[in-house]
């Protein structure tokens, strides 16, 4: 969703979050005494992810918006989305537990969840704070929030069969 947003003022948000990321996964890699798993397999899965979101915006760049801004490419949003997705993928492969894997899928689908995240907070702040107070109902539906939480269930299960079949590609200790 961030991808194709030129305008707005998120990607400072994200690089701070895409250097925290990988921040995280240098110190796992230095706890690790630098023998670490996946290595490749990881980067192959932020390629992809990163590609594929940066495939769509280039698809999606002067099509109809359900926003008020330009719709175009950022290149800045892919870079972002190659940290999130490469890092995500390498914490994946470097952790045991179940819940932490499911965070390093969370971290590799950030630019799609927060979106969603973000619209139903300010939808609901929007609704339940102004709008049922003075009218008796909400005045925002939760389409704005929808959209994108239906394309994070999609990049969750390409994410998995990604995370599932590349390591099979590049070898148990790539």
């Amino acid at each position: 969703a961030f991808v194709y947003l030129p305008t707005t003022s998120s990607i400072l948000f994200l690089l701070i979050v895409a250097a925290s990321v990988l921040f995280i996964a240098v110190i796992h890699t230095v706890r690790a005494g630098g023998r670490v798993r996946g290595f490749y397999a990881a980067m192959a899965a932020g390629l992809c992810v990163a590609s594929g979101r940066g495939l769509y915006a280039l698809l999606r760049a002067g099509r109809s918006s359900i926003v008020s801004v330009p719709v175009g490419f950022e290149l800045r949003f892919v870079l972002v989305s190659l940290i999130l997705a490469g890092c995500g993928a390498f914490l994946y492969f470097n952790v045991r537990s179940r819940l932490w894997r499911m965070g390093a899928v969370f971290v590799m689908t950030f630019p799609v969840w927060v979106v969603a995240l973000f619209w139903a907070a300010g939808i609901t702040y929007v609704n339940h704070a102004g709008a049922v107070p003075r009218l008796g109902t909400g005045i925002y539906s939760y389409t704005l929030s929808i959209m994108p939480a239906i394309a994070f269930v999609a990049e969750c299960l390409v994410i998995l069969l990604l995370l599932r079949f590349l390591p099979r590609l590049f070898g148990a200790r790539s």
